[in-house]
């Protein structure tokens, strides 16, 4: 955990995770999209996509379908991922905005 990302604390946060194991946690995104607009993120500080190894990006895909699927939208919903702040990364800790309406 990296004591200055906003990121970093909020997965960690009980009041703030709406579903976590022992690697991820998700939360609301405080300017939602669409009716349902999540972050999954991994806890331990990571910057972005670019810096992931391979076995924890499926393990974070693993993740993202299991909140989909706590979220009862299996099958109909949409998953970004933005890479550094030309394409729109705010907070450099990676994160995923899963979406479903």
């Amino acid at each position: 955990m990296k004591s200055d990302c906003l990121f970093c604390k909020l997965s960690h946060d009980p009041d703030t995770v709406i579903w976590e194991n022992d690697s991820f946690a998700a939360i609301k995104d405080i300017h939602p999209k669409a009716r349902l607009h999540l972050l999954v993120m991994p806890k331990e500080h990571i910057d972005n996509l670019d810096a992931i190894s391979p076995e924890a990006a499926g393990r974070l895909v693993a993740a993202i379908q299991e909140v989909a699927k706590d979220q009862q939208v299996s099958g109909r919903y949409k998953v970004r991922f933005s890479v550094g702040r030309q394409a729109g990364q705010e907070i450099d800790h990676l994160h995923a905005h899963l979406l479903a309406d």
